[in-house]
């Protein structure tokens, strides 16, 4: 993993800018920073070393004078590789990116798997070529004029605000109503977190691989020539190649067990390659993170499936102090982190890293795929008839969810909600907060196909990858999920047209059931530890920002509706944790954005 960056000389003529920019980028990739002069751009990379350690990026192809710098990992590389001997000097993700450039054009750089976000330059001819993986697992902000065309790229927005500091300090953030949206919803609708200034426009760049040239707007390249023989296999057997895949590395590997459903298939994917004597098949360390006053049921089950299939398992204790990183982990990203398992991952990985472990397999992007959240049984089983009368307005729990969403439209919207309409109607002045599903998935003909398709796009980019992303990068860590691999989300089960044939994770089940622990598939759905209640209810960092003069003056937030949320949940009365967490997220990526205008601090 790395942070990538390239800027247009004409905005950034100042290489020690570009320096500074490439500087904030630091916290992503520690081992090595480099930035090079690709004719009209700089392009940089601070890199974290997985893949051929002693070569480092920007990565020069000698023949076309081609420069690439890639963040992420390409996990089709190994297969890839036999193609181009006698051709390639390193075995650097980089350079593969390059030979398959040159020898298959720009439409063979969709056939890789992986979670990345890469960028070619042609100094020669000033062309780029910018890419991100189809689930876009690994963040790439573009600067684009009024024109769409592409003047710098960066990892971060802040490494890209740095890199732009020429434009001045007048960058106008989201407003009210995103503010409103993130908060009810718990994710970062990218969308809704455009920047703009003089003219220019700072967003994330669709996934998928885009090409351009000088003073025009980016193109999508054709997909048609992708590598089909990813698509229409059995879920089983394509799991079981993914976790392969990605368990290939230079470095240690771990596993994060949770103890639920999707990390324990994985340990079982991970066991059978060991058996199988692959050339790297050792087992992987397993690596789970606990509460310390939480239900230890997931601990117990995790305990079960590492000794099932001969992991060794080390268990992190996460207690509220872990939140202490979070203006850190904020401050790093630029964006916020509504996700209050950010810390409980980050605390896993920093273990991770202090074991030498630097790649960790995680279960993120199976409910999505296969519909595993209890909101979609609840989604499936909804009728078409709005009820008339209102649901309760402040309480989270599912029977008054189910509620609300049996009285509004779209339904999903308020099963999707962490904040309930009485919560945000309190804390905040934005007139209303705008749903997610009609922006979405406008047009889906059920509520479960509606889920299907925001849980997938919005759910998982605004919120799971991008915590995933900055809480391990900021130890020192790369992140990678099997189940977003194309072979697994083009499977045939994945892409099972009627929903309910799938609802719960059936295909899971199908396949596993008869290799976890009596019982697994029977426990409830549950996230990573977070303490994130009982850290609002002690005096921690999130009760301090919550109760700052500089955050209760916002002009989005009613001072005396957060006092009175706060004081319920810290009473007892009212489980507001989540939103009030939250609130404090917003409040942290607020002042990170005010904040830029020098190089980010590490998160470490």
């Amino acid at each position: 993993m790395c942070g990538i960056l390239g800027a247009q000389k004409t905005l950034c003529p100042d290489r020690r800018q570009a320096e500074a920019a490439l500087d904030a980028l630091r916290w992503r990739g520690r081992d090595a920073l480099r930035l090079l002069d690709a004719g009209a751009f700089w392009m940089g990379v601070a890199r974290l070393r997985i893949s051929d350690l002693g070569a480092d990026q920007p990565i020069v192809c000698p023949r076309t004078e081609r420069v690439a710098a890639l963040n992420g990992a390409l996990t089709s590389a190994q297969s890839a590789w036999p193609r181009y001997r006698g051709k390639s000097r390193t075995r650097n993700d980089a350079e593969l990116l390059l030979l398959t450039l040159e020898e298959q054009g720009a439409a063979g750089l969709a056939g890789f798997t992986g979670p990345y976000a890469f960028a070619i330059a042609d100094p020669q001819t000033g062309e780029i070529w910018l890419g991100r993986d189809p689930e876009g697992e690994k963040p790439l902000w573009v600067l684009t004029d009024d024109r769409g065309a592409i003047h710098a790229f960066a990892s971060t927005r802040s490494a890209l605000r740095i890199v732009a500091g020429n434009l001045g300090d007048a960058w106008e953030g989201p407003g009210p109503e995103a503010i409103a949206r993130t908060l009810r919803f718990g994710l970062v609708l990218e969308e809704d977190w455009a920047f703009r200034c003089r003219g220019f426009t700072a967003t994330l760049l669709p996934p998928g691989i885009w090409h351009a040239r000088a003073g025009r707007a980016p193109t999508a390249v054709d997909h048609a020539a992708r590598d089909t023989s990813f698509h229409g296999g059995d879920l089983e057997t394509a799991l079981r190649r993914a976790a392969a895949r990605c368990a290939t590395a230079e470095v240690p590997v771990g596993l994060a067990l949770s103890g639920g459903i999707d990390s324990a298939c994985l340990a079982a994917c991970l066991s059978d390659r060991a058996n199988d004597d692959a050339p790297d098949g050792r087992l992987p360390t397993a690596y789970h993170a606990r509460g310390s006053r939480e239900d230890d049921g997931e601990t117990q089950r995790a305990r079960a499936v590492a000794a099932r299939f001969g992991f060794r398992l080390v268990e992190i204790e996460v207690d509220v102090d872990a939140f202490d990183a979070l203006p850190d982990l904020v401050r790093a990203h630029g964006m916020p982190l509504p996700d209050p398992s950010v810390v409980a991952v980050h605390a896993l990985a920093r273990r991770v890293a202090a074991d030498g472990t630097r790649v960790l397999l995680s279960g993120e992007g199976a409910d999505e795929l296969l519909l595993g959240y209890p909101r979609h049984r609840a989604a499936a089983r909804l009728p078409g008839l709005r009820l008339p009368l209102p649901g309760p307005r402040l309480s989270m729990r599912r029977h008054a969810r189910a509620w609300r969403a049996l009285t509004s439209r779209p339904a999903y919207d308020a099963l999707l909600e962490v904040a309930p309409p009485g919560f945000v109607d309190a804390v905040s002045n934005a007139r209303h907060a705008v749903g997610i599903t009609n922006t979405v998935a406008r047009g889906a003909p059920t509520c479960l196909e509606a889920a299907r398709r925001v849980d997938r796009i919005a759910y998982l980019r605004g919120d799971l990858l991008p915590k995933l992303d900055v809480a391990t990068l900021a130890a020192g860590v790369e992140g990678r999920c099997p189940f977003l691999d194309p072979e697994v989300t083009g499977s045939v089960e994945a892409c099972e047209p009627d929903g309910r044939r799938i609802l719960g994770k059936r295909p899971l089940r199908d396949s596993f059931a008869a290799r976890l622990p009596d019982g697994h598939f029977d426990q409830p759905k549950r996230g990573f530890a977070s303490p994130v209640d009982r850290a609002l209810r002690g005096d921690g960092v999130l009760v301090q920002v919550l109760t700052e003069e500089r955050t209760l003056a916002r002009d989005h937030v009613k001072r005396d509706g957060v006092r009175r949320m706060l004081d319920l949940h810290r009473s007892g009365q009212m489980d507001l944790g989540h939103p009030l967490y939250v609130l404090v997220a917003l409040e942290l990526a607020l002042r990170a954005f005010e904040a830029t205008g020098a190089p980010t601090e590490s998160a470490e």
